[in-house]
Formats: structure tokens, C-alpha cells, sequence
């Protein structure tokens, strides 16, 4: 808490460390001049401790906990009421504290040949106002077995990612298209702001398609698809938003703004051509004997990409997989 701020959290670290072989570390405590924060005169003094200088009877002390692994990151929140129970349930020493992280498990380094296909609970919805639902719906779609239902009850603006957690390494500096369909049912009579918008999420900003008009409009009551180039042009225009890298892509959203509230649009067929595949592992456009010897370097290597099976490991079954891709091809 700041006087005249409230409450804050700094972007300046208190701590960094790296975890041991069980996952844990040690909070370093900071050391405290007793000069500036003397013992209360009911005997409460504040001693060293990982949140620095707080008051000693209160709950104004709260860290945010960054975490890395294998080039995932995620946060957890750690109050200093959580310590203090620890301490009064018997940890007076060194208190031990669980955090759960979304961190570990297999990345995506090659997206799927089609990412609306039976998938709805991969993606993550967001909504302006309102409420956002995906399902998969097989009673409505163009392409495959069911297309994903994107369900509104508000207006402003909606988005869908995918996929919806942190897990995406995509290349995508290959492809010059992406294809996708769309149908529309909208009460309201129109979709505004320039829908459909896409999104290539980066680590350092995003990429935006927006088409120069409207275009979600023509899907209304009907299906549309469109051929969008990755890098604009005709219909569609490209910003970027941020330092974004093509090379390096964590999600695709899909995004749409309505007048008045409550609409639903069914997106199928979403793709990226040419497609992104672990048979053409080099990315140069041809599935050959390069690919292999590339893929083999980097299993040798144990890079991350490697792991395709997305089991968190690079092992044998890894080889099994791309040698079955390679020889299915793209």
C-alpha cells in the first residue's frame, strides 16, 4: 500500500532464483533496519521477511510470482496472509507452500491441419460485455465434423483464441494464406468495427487482419469464405500492434463486434496455407530427406520442437511420429 496510491505492485523484482530438482525455492527475506519500523508499544516488531517493509498488523503485503519453464511462463499470487497461517498452523521456521502452474506438459509447434475441428474446449473466450460460449456444433458446418460455435449475449467486442493456454511455438513464416468459413446470425442487423479481425498473438504484440469493410456482414444467413493473405492485401489489411514476430506465434484469435448485443457466427474450415506440418520440419515448403536430418538434429539436441508426441519428452516415440509424418507427408 502507497500513500496516495493505494495498493500497487512494482515492476522492479524483490528476488530471482532458479528451483531445484523438486521444484522448490527459497524466498530470500529482506533484511529490515529495525531505525525505520522500531517495536510497536504492544511488542510487535517486524522482523526480516520476503515482503520487505510492511505493517505488522494488517494485510498489505502481496507478491507476484513469475515463473519459467521451458520457455512457458505463468504467474501465482503469494499474500502474506497465506504465510501467516502457515506460520500459526506450526511452519515457524521455514514454511513450505504449493503453487499450481500451468507450466510443463508438451508445446504446440506445429498447429493442427485444421484448428476448428471438435476443439471448442482448447479455445478461450473473451467478451467485452456479456458472455462469450464455444461449443462444437456437427449440426452447422462446412468443413470436417463440426464447426466451432461462437455464441454472444453482449455487444462490444468478442474474441477467441486458440489455442487458449500458453502452448503454441508456431512458425508461421511460411505461410501466405489463411483460409477460413464463416455464417452469421445477428439480430441486430449488422457487425461493426471491422469484422472478422484476426489475431497472430506474439510474445512482444500481435499481428491484425481487418478486412477494409465489414465482411462479417456477407456471412449473415449464409456461409462465406474467405482466402486471407497472411501479409494483407486486397480485402484485407495488416497492422501490427507491438514488435510482433511471425516466427514465433502463440495463438490465433478470432474476433467480432456487433451493434446492440447478442449474436452467433459459426467459424469452420480455419487453416494456413501452405500448411505448417513436422514433415516439412525444415519449413523451406518441400517434405524431403532435409526435413530428416533436421528433425534428427534437433531430437539429438533435445529441443523442445522436437517433442511430438507433446508429452513434455523428447524420446524414440518422438521418431516414431515424425518418420509416420514424413511418410504421409504434408
Amino acid at each position: 500500500e502507497r500513500p496516495g496510491l493505494g495498493n500497487i505492485i512494482t515492476d522492479q523484482a524483490k528476488a530471482e532464483g532458479v528451483t531445484d530438482a523438486a521444484g522448490e525455492w527459497t524466498l530470500p527475506n529482506v533484511d529490515i533496519d529495525p531505525s525505520l519500523v522500531p517495536e510497536t508499544y504492544a511488542g510487535d516488531a517486524l522482523a526480516d521477511n520476503p515482503f520487505g517493509y510492511v505493517a505488522v498488523v494488517g494485510t498489505n503485503g502481496l507478491l507476484l510470482l513469475e515463473v519459467t519453464h521451458n520457455d512457458e511462463t505463468d504467474y501465482a499470487w503469494l499474500p502474506i496472509t497465506e504465510v501467516n497461517e502457515a506460520y500459526w498452523g506450526g511452519q515457524t521456521g521455514t514454511a513450505t507452500l504449493e503453487k499450481s502452474l500451468n507450466l510443463g506438459g508438451g508445446l504446440q509447434h506445429f498447429p493442427p491441419a485444421e484448428l476448428t475441428e471438435l476443439n471448442a474446449d482448447n479455445w478461450s473466450p473473451w467478451a467485452q460485455d456479456g458472455v462469450l460460449t464455444l461449443t462444437d456444433d456437427q449440426s452447422h458446418m462446412m468443413d470436417g465434423q463440426a464447426s466451432l460455435r461462437f455464441e454472444a449475449t453482449g455487444g462490444g467486442d468478442n474474441a477467441a483464441a486458440y489455442p487458449g493456454i500458453d502452448s503454441a511455438r508456431w512458425d508461421l513464416s511460411g505461410v501466405e494464406t489463411i483460409h477460413l468459413w464463416a455464417y452469421a446470425d445477428n439480430p441486430n442487423g449488422a457487425f461493426q468495427n471491422a469484422s472478422p479481425r484476426i489475431r497472430l498473438l506474439s510474445p512482444d504484440g500481435y499481428f491484425e487482419l481487418r478486412p477494409t469493410t465489414d465482411l462479417l456482414n456477407e456471412a449473415i444467413g449464409q456461409w462465406v469464405k474467405w482466402e486471407i493473405p497472411i501479409a494483407g492485401g486486397g480485402d484485407w489489411n495488416r497492422a501490427l500492434n507491438g514488435s510482433p514476430t511471425i516466427a514465433d506465434v502463440r495463438a490465433i484469435e478470432l474476433r467480432a463486434d456487433t451493434w446492440g448485443a447478442g449474436f452467433t457466427v459459426w467459424w469452420d474450415g480455419l487453416r494456413f496455407d501452405p500448411p505448417v506440418c513436422p514433415a516439412d520440419f525444415n519449413a523451406d515448403g518441400v517434405s524431403d530427406t532435409r526435413d530428416v536430418i533436421a528433425y534428427l538434429n534437433a531430437w539429438a539436441a533435445d529441443e523442445p520442437r522436437a517433442d511430438l508426441t507433446g508429452d513434455g519428452l523428447v524420446d524414440s516415440r518422438d521418431v516414431i511420429e515424425f518418420l509416420n509424418q514424413w511418410v504421409a507427408g504434408c
